[in-house]
């Protein structure tokens, strides 16, 4: 993978938000082929050219392939639940209405709605994903693309909420106009997608692939870009809060007070009820996903009990199964992803925080660093656009891996040291 800053396209390509030119700006290069990218000198919108293959749509293949190793990843540890649950916290203190989520992946969002918010929920989904949540979660999806006619399919809704989608689509203003007409008068639109301005070469290689996504993302909207779309599809009120990477557009035809940053209390209590339930499927995908989900948040927290009860689960469920030999003979990212748990680097991440803070056997946690290092470095190598979270984990288990060598060795010293005086008495 290889970023080019200084590419300068001869070509140029007009915006389609606010019809000025947009220039050459960047470049990737991955394996054999380079990706283009062009920013609109008005707005900062960024686009890639590119058509969606025939039975594609925004990187992703239209229909239930169940040999798709990415519907593993993203259940396992790919969804965000957090990111997905603060936008609706933001409008709702206490979520209500019926709500349709159009691209709603594995259908998080929608099953959710119906069992910790109590109220209807239908999702859209034409890839793998929803066809797989329909099944394992048994959730409300249908299969078919937003478009003109689907308010009439549908119907309409109190809340029509669209995370990282638009992105996906060649033609954002008609997809706002389509999505915008399934609201009731009242209702509100929620959308999500990555901030064209964080792109940037002061950012690691890794985050600018998962926010530029080359061959999935079309359009990348600034600000301004996704405040004039919204405004297109005909809703009057339009708020725009930039969250860390992403953008959030909350919009609707009546006025509505907004909390710029959703109460964590809040957003804890809906993602920890809700992965307790999906803690009980009985699916090793989903269930582990939320082992792993529930444990991570808990030794983030510091509530080292709960996290001890959860990894305990957790390695039942894994099982002791020879990863490390499992990885060396790993020779591409299908397999890493098929054959290993995708949370597992990560996982022994955290099982290292808590052998040092909950624990106190920082022997135990040498060994865990050690493991999670090997297995984030090979998401590294193998599958860099899917390897943020394990990248960016990798200074710190480096950090811990020091810090934890350094305590064994103290500790170690000390029970020569003892041991010396015991014999010489």
């Amino acid at each position: 993978m290889n970023f080019n800053w200084s590419f300068h396209s001869p070509d140029t390509t007009i915006c389609s938000i606010c019809g000025k030119d947009a220039l050459g700006t960047f470049s990737i290069n991955l394996g054999e082929r380079d990706y283009d990218y062009f920013k609109c000198s008005g707005c900062g919108t960024i686009f890639q050219n590119f058509t969606d293959p025939d039975g594609t749509v925004g990187g992703y293949k239209i229909g239930y392939d169940q040999n798709d190793s990415h519907l593993k990843f993203y259940v396992e540890i790919g969804y965000g639940i957090g990111s997905l649950i603060e936008p609706l916290v933001m409008v709702f203190a206490e979520p209500k209405g019926r709500l349709l989520d159009i691209g709603c992946g594995f259908g998080i969002v929608v099953d959710l709605w119906e069992k910790i918010v109590n109220f209807p929920s239908h999702g859209i989904e034409v890839a793998s994903y929803g066809y797989a949540g329909k099944e394992l979660l048994n959730t409300n999806i249908s299969h078919k693309i937003i478009d003109a006619s689907s308010h009439e399919f549908f119907g309409k809704f109190d809340v029509v909420y669209s995370s990282e989608v638009i992105e996906h689509v060649g033609d954002g203003l008609s997809f706002a106009k389509n999505v915008s007409n399934c609201l009731t008068n009242d209702g509100v639109l929620i959308i999500t997608t990555p901030n064209a301005e964080k792109i940037t070469n002061a950012n690691s290689d890794q985050v600018n692939l998962a926010l530029a996504s080359p061959g999935a993302h079309h359009v990348l909207y600034s600000p301004e870009s996704l405040r004039a779309v919204i405004l297109s599809a005909g809703l009057r009120f339009v708020s725009i809060i930039e969250d860390n990477q992403r953008l959030i557009c909350i919009a609707s035809n009546k006025e509505i007070p907004i909390i710029n940053k959703a109460p964590a209390d809040r957003v804890k209590q809906l993602v920890f009820d809700y992965l307790n339930i999906l803690a009980h499927s009985n699916h090793e995908w989903v269930k582990g996903g939320a082992l792993y989900r529930l444990y991570r948040e808990c030794v983030n927290f510091g509530e080292y009990d709960e996290a001890h009860n959860y990894s305990q689960h957790l390695d039942s469920l894994i099982g002791w199964r020879d990863f490390k030999t499992i990885l060396h003979q790993i020779e591409s990212g299908k397999e890493l992803i098929k054959k290993i748990p995708c949370f597992y680097g990560p996982y022994y991440y955290y099982k290292g925080i808590m052998a040092l803070n909950y624990y106190h056997d920082a022997a135990s946690a040498l060994s865990c660093f050690i493991r999670a290092h090997e297995h984030c470095m090979a998401w590294k190598e193998y599958l860099p656009q899917f390897a943020q979270e394990h990248t960016e984990l990798i200074e710190l288990i480096s950090y811990h891996t020091k810090l934890s060598l350094k305590l064994t060795i103290e500790e170690v010293s000390s029970q020569i040291g003892r041991l010396a005086g015991d014999i010489s008495i």
